[in-house]
């Protein structure tokens, strides 16, 4: 190739100029690769694209056609990664990667190998099966894995294995529901020379298998780990670690490790929530409400608490007297809450609500919520938006005017109600309906003329026509954000009784009794 070396110089500024041949170096072109098809293997095909990119050196990007939506279903592995690819799909929910469960000869979902920089983006990982490394993925290159659901893999290594000074992060991702059938962990295994970074993202429902040497329910690590913004819940093991299984060095931060179990295998499952033998650090985290089949349910080894923790059963842990222990960090069902992965929420009344304080870097929640809402960031990887102080409930509903007009139905509230809201009748529906609270077709709601609060009662007093005796009639008193019920500081109503702010209070009245739509909730009746 010609080369200009230099500018003019004097002797040639006639316009001649001095040319000389230089070989330059050679330069791979990033690609942009698109797949066309949903089939394994052929043009077009993820395969083919994989192919193509381990060709050069260049860092290629794959992404997907708008077609491209729906399952690709592997009968062989697919080509290792082994150069600077990013592959991104169009999210967890419309693009699926998977082994086919029919194909005898187990494999990996995705390889990457030592020496590549890999991003998974948008993707669905499932049905891999190894007897040798994670079954969705087994890492030892550089990998990122983001806005990804890793689930219903099995691998002697669980689902995802990070070896070989690989380097794993994991951001806004599920893994869940993948199994590892003896000793390296169900969901995540790092090894002794690898890193693992997981931020802003749940680890859920994994199992170890059923040996007493397994270990790591969610995950086993022995290298270096850190968690931030994350939830694990709902893992087990017949070993110890239900949670986590930790030989290495482990940051716990902003992270909520609850609902997790050591199962009993000749009494060895130590460790609901966590198993520490190596060096941990937590800082404004929720350990609680884990089980162990011997020993502390939470964690069971050494550690230390940098403050602002939650813990329940934790007697080795070198507590900071900011912790709060023996708590019920009082926490939801593990559900979607918004955010690309599920939480657990904090409900009304909890100790972690505006507990903690600033953190450096960690200026979200979990869900990619604004911390702080209140006065202060709440622990754990939730941040409450507009749940501080107790939530409301109906406590009684008292149908008087039974034999006159017009008829009045009174609730009785657990804590004070906006005024403005308790006393808007759009707030309020009443309908005729059968005897299990089912609406009869073709009818029309029955009007409410009026909504008086009395704020010392707390009482809401409603007035309709005259209601039949003999019918059923079905009230809900809306909860439901933004208009509905709520306290002067903003708690919704909590009418399922359940804890949950937000939900409807539902009730049947037939003649002079309200059927009760929940048996927590103390319904009566009045003349």
């Amino acid at each position: 190739m010609l080369s200009p070396v230099s500018p003019p110089t004097r002797r040639n500024r006639t316009g001649r100029r001095a040319w000389t041949l230089e070989r330059l170096e050679e330069r791979a072109v990033p690609a942009t690769i698109t797949v066309t098809s949903l089939a394994d293997d052929g043009p077009g095909t993820l395969r083919a694209a994989i192919t193509q990119a381990n060709a050069d050196t260049a860092a290629d990007t794959i992404l997907f056609a708008q077609d491209v939506r729906g399952t690709i279903t592997l009968e062989t592995a697919l080509p290792d990664l082994s150069t600077t690819i990013n592959i991104q799909g169009p999210g967890a929910k419309d693009l699926t990667v998977a082994r086919n469960v029919w194909t005898s000869t187990p494999f990996s979902t995705f390889e990457v190998v030592q020496g590549a920089d890999v991003i998974l983006s948008g993707l669905t990982i499932t049905g891999g099966t190894s007897l040798t490394a994670g079954g969705g993925i087994n890492n030892s290159g550089e990998l990122v894995v983001s806005n990804c659901t890793v689930s219903g893999n099995r691998g002697e290594y669980g689902g995802i294995s990070n070896v070989d000074s690989g380097y794993l992060t994991i951001v806004d991702s599920t893994i869940s529901g993948n199994r590892g059938p003896s000793f390296f962990g169900g969901g995540i295994y790092n090894s002794q020379s690898s890193t693992l970074a997981i931020h802003r993202s749940t680890i859920s429902g994994n199992d170890s298998g059923t040996m007493g040497t397994s270990s790591g329910g969610g995950i086993n690590n022995r290298g270096l780990m850190g968690i931030t913004n994350s939830t694990i819940s709902g893992n087990k093991t017949m070993g110890s670690g239900g949670g986590i299984y930790n030989g290495g060095t482990l940051t716990i931060i902003s992270s909520t490790i609850s609902g997790n179990a050591t199962t009993d295998y000749r009494g060895s499952g130590e460790g609901g929530g966590i198993f520490n033998s190596g060096s941990m650090n937590i800082l404004s985290s929720i350990v609680s409400g884990n089980k162990s089949s011997i020993g502390p349910m939470d964690i069971s080894g050494a550690g230390n608490s940098l403050g602002y923790n939650i813990f329940f059963d934790v007697p080795d842990i070198s507590l900071n007297p900011t912790d709060q222990t023996r708590t019920d960090a009082m926490l939801a069902p593990l559900a979607d809450n918004g955010g690309p992965t599920f939480t657990q929420a904090l409900l009304p009344g909890s100790p972690a609500i505006d507990s903690s304080v600033t953190i450096n870097g960690v200026n979200t929640d979990q869900r990619n919520v604004p911390r702080p809402q209140g006065n202060a960031p709440d622990i754990g990887a939730f941040e409450a938006v507009g749940v501080v102080g107790a939530r409301p409930t109906v406590v009684s509903l008292v149908r008087s005017s039974l034999r006159n007009q017009p008829t009045k139905l009174v609730l009785t509230f657990s804590a004070a109600m906006s005024s403005a809201n308790a006393q808007d009748v759009s707030n309020y529906t009443l309908v005729p309906s059968g005897p299990a609270g089912r609406t009869r077709l073709h009818t029309r709601p029955i009007p409410i003329t009026s909504a008086v609060y009395d704020p010392a009662a707390k009482t809401v007093t409603l007035t309709s026509r005259r209601l039949d005796a003999r019918a059923y009639f079905r009230l809900t008193a809306s909860g439901t954000p933004p208009a509905g019920l709520k306290s002067p500081n903003g708690v919704f109503l909590d009418g399922s009784g359940r804890g949950l702010p937000g939900s409807n209070y539902v009730a049947v009245i037939h003649g002079a009794r309200a059927l009760a739509p929940r048996e927590n909730l103390a319904i009566k009746t009045g003349p």
